[in-house]
């Protein structure tokens, strides 16, 4: 009777082994996917939001209305937000890190760039209203400013 259990056991332990290993597999599969499907929806909502701030900008810049410059700064803060959603699933590593650098490193750091220059850009890009992309900025591309510094250092 001990050996029928023991007999028993060891193949139920032989099968339980690659058993286990095929669900690490498909639980791996999984993640790749969901971590996929991410990717293109921020690429998406970059592009999204990219594609209609510039469409706002040169209908401001063809009009110099109100109107036309109340939707060009909405369209800022809807990039912005993209921005900082986008460098907050990086942040957390829902995002692949190398491949998210490789697409938007360089956009992000344009936008650090160009807030020295643009006015309108710099009153929206505070780090109390987007601190995602002071974070990403300061941990993977070592861009910050004395100021978003010690904003940093208080979180």
């Amino acid at each position: 009777m001990e050996i029928a259990s023991l007999i028993i056991s060891i193949i139920v332990g032989l099968i339980a082994i690659p058993l286990s290993f095929i669900s690490l597999k498909l639980q791996k599969d999984a993640t790749e996917q969901q971590e996929g499907d991410l990717e293109m929806q921020v690429r998406a909502l970059i592009y999204e939001a990219c594609r209609d701030l510039h469409t706002r900008r040169v209908d401001y810049e063809e009009s110099l209305t109100e109107h036309h410059y109340q939707a060009y700064k909405s369209s800022l803060e809807i990039f912005l937000t993209a921005y900082n959603d986008a460098c907050g699933w990086a942040n957390d590593k829902k995002l692949n890190m190398e491949r998210f650098k490789k697409m938007f490193a360089t956009e992000i750091r344009n936008i650090f760039e160009l807030t020295k220059e643009h006015e309108l850009l710099r009153s929206f890009l505070t780090f109390d209203d987007y601190p995602e992309i002071y974070l990403y900025g300061k941990t993977y591309l070592g861009i910050v400013n004395k100021h978003e510094e010690s904003e940093l250092n208080k979180k």
